[in-house]
Parts: structure tokens; C-alpha cells; sequence
């Protein structure tokens, strides 16, 4: 966990300083830290899947969810926590962003329903060239993300084909960035769900010095990483935001461990 530098906070009771993780300002406890937790798939693996631990079952993200609303955290999106980055805002103590890459179904018919069930807003990260493609149909349809969209769910930038950016030309790279931000627009919005897409997601983590300028032109407010650690309001940067991968076969009790809840 990256240590937060002391930040200055404006309430209607007074003005404060916060030099540790969490300060008291009258009756509101607010944060300068928040991990963004980091999902992929949510689900049982198929036979013969590589990468198993990228899945986390069901039950375990039913758990999840829930052990944090019984204790007592809520949800932003990575867009609310990229304004709050901006303008160096903490947020109420106990704040959790959920984020699910890649855009597979389960995240619409296994993690979707639970997320709402408890009140619950996340993230979903979407290769945005990919849904409707040939192969490509294990991906949610824009459909689906206008039913997510419209449901209050963030739905943000991981590329138009899930590339490699550090090897992609510049050319590439608009239509990877640029052009994928735009096409989530378009789609949405003639599902009727009108959409700001601001925050990204830089696939296997990869990320490369005219990626982050060109975000950074695009104006995202955030762009998260598979850097380990929280975001520390006032301190990281905005486009290398960390994140906290959650682990398929790990414990309750040290998913609870990582964020500290």
C-alpha cells in the first residue's frame, strides 16, 4: 500500500489535515486511499483453460460482495474515483471500486446480479472492437452493456482488440485508444444509454510512454494498471493507477486481508 501524503480537506465544520489513512471530519470519515479491485472472470473455468486463477468462482465473488456490504463498504466507479484524483477529493472512508476486464458473459449473467443485489456499482472494462466478432462469443454484446450502462455500471476503454500497446505503432495506437473510447460511445448511445467514457484499462498490464500522453490528451481522468496497491488520492498518478487482483482460488479471509477490510 502506497503511503498518502497529508491532504487538505473542506467540510461545513471545519478544515482538516489527513496524515494517515482516514480522518474524522465531524460525522463523515473520509479516505485518501481506495483499492481498485481488479476481476476478470467470474465463473467455473472451462476444461482446459490456461490461466485458472483468472477466474474467480461464483460463490466466492457472491461472497465478496457481500462480507464487504456486511462490513460496511460501498462502491464507486473508477470514473467517480478518477474526478475525485483530479481535483485531489477524498472519499468517505471504506470506498471500494470494482473493476471486471475483458468483457466476458459472466460478467453479465454471474457477477451482474449480485453487484445489484447488493446495491453495488462496478466497473467493466471492454475491448471494444471485439463484441459481434467471429470467435468472439463468449463476449458480452453491446446490448448487454447498455443493459449494464443503464443500470448505473461504468462501462470504460481496454482497447479496441485487447493489443500489446508497447507494441503497437502510433497509428495503432489512435485506433486502440482513440478510436476504441468513440466506438463505446457510438454503441451506447444508440441503445440510448449516452455515455462519457473517461477511465482505461491498459491490457496484460502493459503499459507504454505515448499510451499514457495520449490518454492523457484524450482527457481520461484514470487509467488503472496491474501494478499492485491502492490509489492514494494526491499522490499516484491518474494513468498509473494500481490495482488489487483478486485471486480465483484465494480465501475469504485474504481477500478481506488485502484491502484491509
Amino acid at each position: 500500500m502506497q503511503t498518502p501524503v497529508p491532504v487538505a480537506v473542506a467540510t461545513h465544520h471545519r478544515r482538516v489535515a489527513l496524515t494517515g489513512r482516514v480522518a474524522l471530519t465531524g460525522r463523515v470519515a473520509l479516505t485518501d486511499t481506495v483499492p481498485v479491485l481488479m476481476y476478470h472472470d467470474v465463473g467455473s473455468p472451462p476444461p482446459g483453460t490456461r490461466l485458472r486463477d483468472l477466474w474467480v468462482p461464483t460463490a466466492a465473488f457472491a461472497l465478496e460482495v457481500q462480507a464487504l456490504k456486511d462490513r460496511g463498504w460501498t462502491t464507486i466507479t473508477a470514473a467517480q474515483l478518477g474526478r475525485a484524483m483530479q481535483t485531489g477529493t477524498p472519499v468517505p472512508a471504506k470506498t471500494v471500486v470494482i473493476s471486471l476486464d475483458d468483457g466476458r458473459n459472466n460478467n453479465y449473467t454471474n457477477a451482474f446480479p449480485i453487484l445489484q443485489q447488493a446495491g453495488f456499482v462496478a466497473t467493466f472494462y471492454i475491448p471494444a472492437g471485439l463484441p459481434g466478432m467471429p470467435g468472439e462469443s463468449s463476449r458480452m454484446s453491446y446490448d448487454r452493456l447498455a443493459v449494464l450502462a443503464g443500470a448505473g455500471m461504468e462501462i470504460a476503454n481496454h482497447t479496441m482488440t485487447h493489443a500489446n500497446l508497447p507494441k503497437v505503432d502510433a497509428m495503432r495506437l489512435a485506433t486502440e485508444i482513440t478510436g476504441a473510447g468513440e466506438r463505446l460511445q457510438t454503441e451506447l448511445a444508440l441503445r440510448g444509454v449516452p455515455t462519457t467514457v473517461s477511465t482505461f484499462a491498459y491490457p496484460y498490464g502493459h503499459v507504454s510512454p505515448a499510451a499514457v500522453r495520449l490518454l492523457a490528451e484524450d482527457g481520461y481522468t484514470l487509467a488503472v494498471t496491474t501494478m499492485p496497491g491502492e490509489a492514494a488520492i494526491g499522490t499516484t498518478d491518474p494513468l498509473l493507477c494500481p490495482r488489487v487482483r483478486v485471486h480465483g482460488a484465494e480465501s475469504l479471509s485474504r481477500f478481506l486481508a488485502s484491502i484491509g477490510a
